[in-house]
């Protein structure tokens, strides 16, 4: 019987967490050319990295027209909202 709990307890963990990242983590993919990933909220912001079409981003926060984002590598920034695609 300990197996078997050992098994259900795991896949229950698994779903459990598989869950949680359907409904709490979003992403999107940018659908400009070139697009620069900023520093704060803000057209007149440093600029930290251009970013290409098709880079897959994680979605943090919406700030006014920016969504804040983390790209793969961990670096975090804003990109107006109209250069991505919600997926």
């Amino acid at each position: 019987n300990v197996p078997l709990l050992t098994l259900v307890l795991l896949a229950g963990l698994l779903f459990a967490g598989r869950l949680y990242l359907h409904r709490k983590v979003h992403h999107a993919v940018v659908i400009q050319p070139v697009v620069q990933l900023r520093e704060g909220p803000d057209r007149h912001a440093k600029v930290l990295v251009e970013v290409h079409e098709g880079l897959k981003v994680r979605l943090l926060a919406d700030s006014g027209g920016f969504v804040r984002v983390r790209l793969s590598n961990g670096v975090e920034g804003y990109l107006e909202e109209g250069d991505l695609g919600r997926i």
